[in-house]
């Protein structure tokens, strides 16, 4: 086994969807050892959404040393715990998107639709990784369509357009301003941050303006 590459959770700066496109709905075990039987370096993608809803990990998002390692019924609050992750065994699609976490769902989206399991979970799952990984979705958030001749996710996937208001924006900023500059604004500092909460921390010579929208 080859490693071609080496993520690190501060490479990660976009999110992708995809369908597992397989009508019988496996459960992500299932279609890893299919892909390790055609000699492939197990499921090509980092993070599996069951039809029941559970989360799945595969090797090249807990960097794992061989294709078999594979983690079933993930808990969400472990998932974003792993810091290295594999860029191998993919074709050239994945490569060229180190920086994209793939999330696949199971099932044939263009013959049926989701289950609810799975849009709940999917939406736990984006709120977990876009707060953690400081990536807005309105705008780093792709489907698999959006840059290929695909109809992946699915025909029957959730628009994308519903599914953004669906989701927390937990993104917070840091405005860091110098007391050279804050000594020649006149009093008072007015701060107006629309549809945000904000926090004002002072540190030595410096003002930290912390606000989350």
């Amino acid at each position: 086994m080859i490693v071609k590459d080496t993520r690190l959770s501060s490479d990660l700066k976009n999110i992708m969807l995809h369908h597992s496109e397989q009508t019988s709905s496996p459960k992500g075990v299932d279609s890893n050892k299919g892909y390790n039987a055609s000699g492939q370096f197990g499921i090509p993608y980092d993070i599996v959404v069951n039809s029941d809803g559970s989360y799945d990990l595969s090797s090249r998002w807990i960097y794992g040393s061989n294709q078999n390692q594979f983690l079933q019924n993930a808990q969400l609050t472990t998932i974003t715990k792993y810091n290295k992750h594999y860029l191998a065994g993919i074709g050239d699609t994945y490569v060229q998107t180190k920086n994209y976490i793939h999330i696949v769902l199971s099932g044939n989206f263009d013959i049926t639709k989701p289950t609810l399991f799975q849009i709940n979970a999917l939406i736990s799952l984006l709120n977990t990784l876009t707060s953690f990984y400081q990536i807005d979705p309105r705008s780093n958030l792709y489907y698999h369509n959006d840059v290929a001749r695909t109809s992946c996710p699915g025909l029957n996937m959730l628009p994308k357009w519903s599914l953004i208001p669906l989701l927390s924006l937990n993104l917070q900023y840091d405005l860091v301003i110098q007391k050279d500059s804050v000594d020649a604004i006149y009093d008072p500092i007015i701060l107006n941050f629309t549809d945000s909460n904000t926090a004002v921390s002072l540190d030595n010579d410096t003002v930290t303006v912390t606000y989350t929208f």
